[in-house]
């Protein structure tokens, strides 16, 4: 007779651990002090930090890339779908809509007509005038009884509810200071799920908001300032704006952009400079400026004296702000506006854009005369494209180093830019779920289980804490006759009061022992569930064995 999958996988463990990893009943100690050499720790919260998340698409709509734009759109239904599809439900959604047309004041620059541009606006609705708020609102209501039904890996279902709509008055969201955290004018709703949901917005769905709002942009400057009109979106004095932000919330940010960022520090870098020496200090009026005087390289920029030619560039990275032909913003200006959400872990950015690069190709045309940067990629037989970005990747690795850990990134002349929200609701879904990617194989684990059977036998070797001061308790792995081994992340029929357990999770990037983390198969994540809900300050630190450590182990 077969013993049944639950022995084997308990048995499996108790080899795997008894001889690999010591004892968990020895009493309080930090993980430095565990004698298993190699063993790395890593910990998450608890409890989820947060379930706001305020989410910007900064767009870039200047003229050429309308090809792009429509395929930005088509993933947008996408991308509100798989938030949909979230264990706990939708997060409590802030979506605003932003160009990086800040205009060329004081020049009259061609496509440049608003001074100022759109100064980091929300863009409004086009299909509600009832509408009075610039950005998108979707949150659950407060102070209301609601009977849900939660599993791991599945959407939430609300069975019954007893919500009205002044659970979705202002008054119902105090924030920690007692003021409101949401606007006025929110309305109830029930949502496909049948749960209630207090919205800015009822003639039509977000997703659809959200393409319309795409849709509506027309052709802006083409002087993109990306980074400056985040800023200005978040920072800036725009009654547009005001209640966006929220302060203990996740910020999710989107650029889509055909060339790197081009905030101007001088306006004189917009100067026609026609017949002037400018124009010999300058080069003509094209975005080879931007470059030029935002990114430095080991080589001198090629200007106009230069012969037809390719040039290559090498070591290129942006300007500092104490170099005096900087005529952009320095990165750190961007460090210092957004260097607290970074700190707080609050700050995840991705991005539609050409590759991140710096070696670059400078290209003097023998036609025209015409000077400026290789293109990245092309689109459109050839015609189109996208810059490489140099200025981007230096603040994507100064403000969110885990942008590099995720897919994150897609390049603008992709086909299909929806990899790009996977990864979006992948790191959104690991601040709101106490669960966290694993990075490597884990011995007894190596190809974890799958729903809906989760039938693949795991028996992960690891070591699991719950740290509360300077208690630590031992979470065991989640009894295998339970929801297969894998309850919802919180239950309050739990077997056990807390108890992990590891599985296959898509969103998560591969084990990069295997494989390259863009060309993944599969991941895989360890996810903590608790009867009850945790104190705001508990969390989990925790240490897995890779097969090799196991391999490498003595014979007991």
């Amino acid at each position: 007779m077969l013993a049944p999958v639950h022995f084997i996988r308990r048995f499996l463990l108790v080899v795997l651990l008894g001889t690999v990893l010591p004892s968990c009943d020895d009493g309080p100690r930090r993980p430095a002090d565990d004698p298993l050499e190699g063993l790395s720790w890593d910990e998450f919260p608890a409890i989820p930090a947060t379930r706001s998340v305020d989410m910007i698409i900064v767009v870039d709509n200047s003229y050429g890339n309308y090809d792009g734009r429509i395929k930005l759109r088509s993933i947008m239904n996408g991308l509100v779908h798989s938030m949909e599809q979230f264990e706990a439900g939708m997060p409590d959604l802030h979506v605003g809509v932003i160009t990086s047309d800040l205009g060329s004041s004081p020049y009259n620059v061609g496509g440049c007509l608003i001074p100022g541009g759109d100064h980091g606006r929300f863009v409004p609705s086009i299909t509600d005038d009832a509408q009075t708020l610039h950005y998108l609102v979707d949150v659950a209501p407060r102070g209301c009884p609601v009977e849900r039904h939660m599993e791991f890996d599945s959407p939430l279902q609300c069975l019954s509810h007893a919500c009205t709509q002044l659970h979705c008055k202002p008054e119902a969201f105090p924030g920690a200071d007692g003021l409101p955290t949401e606007p006025a004018g929110l309305t109830l709703v029930t949502d496909e799920q049948g749960c209630p949901r207090c919205r800015s917005f009822n003639a039509v769905p977000l997703a659809q908001e959200l393409e319309e709002r795409i849709a509506s942009l027309g052709s802006g400057c083409g002087w993109e300032q990306h980074l400056e009109a985040l800023r200005l979106a978040l920072f800036g004095q725009n009654p547009e704006n005001e209640g966006f932000s929220r302060p203990d919330s996740l910020v999710s940010v989107l650029f889509f952009m055909d060339e790197d960022d081009c905030s101007v520090a001088d306006p004189i870098l917009l100067a026609p400079a026609v017949g002037t020496t400018l124009l010999e200090q300058l080069g003509p009026l094209t975005n080879y400026r931007c470059t030029r005087f935002g990114v430095v390289c080991d080589e001198p920029w090629p200007d106009a004296s230069f012969p037809v030619g390719d040039y290559p560039m090498s070591n290129c990275r942006p300007r500092p702000g104490r170099d005096p032909r900087a005529l952009l913003h320095p990165i750190a200006r961007y460090d210092a506006a957004f260097g607290a959400l970074r700190d707080g872990g609050r700050l995840q950015v991705s991005t539609i854009s050409g590759s991140y690069r710096s070696e670059l190709s400078v290209v003097k045309y023998t036609y025209s005369g015409w000077i400026g940067l290789e293109l990245d990629c092309r689109t459109n037989g050839g015609g189109e494209g996208a810059d490489p970005i140099v200025r981007m990747s230096s603040f994507l690795r100064a403000l969110d180093p885990g942008h590099f850990e995720y897919p994150s990134w897609v390049n603008f002349c992709n086909n299909d830019y929806s990899p790009v929200t996977g990864a979006m609701r992948a790191r959104i879904q690991h601040r709101m779920e106490p669960s966290a990617c694993l990075r490597y194989a884990i011995a007894g684990c190596t190809e974890p289980p799958r729903p809906p059977d989760w039938s693949t036998e795991c028996a992960p070797a690891c070591r699991v804490v719950e740290v509360d001061g300077d208690t630590r308790t031992p979470v065991p792995l989640c009894e295998p006759e339970y929801q297969n081994g894998h309850p919802a992340h919180l239950d309050p029929n739990l077997p056990q009061p807390v108890c992990y357990h590891v599985a296959y999770d898509g969103s998560c990037p591969a084990n990069s022992e295997y494989d390259d983390l863009r060309d993944r198969p599969w991941g895989v994540s360890l996810h903590v569930s608790m009867r009850e809900p945790a104190p705001a300050d508990r969390r989990i630190e925790y240490g897995c064995l890779r097969p090799s450590q196991v391999a490498a182990s003595p014979s007991p």
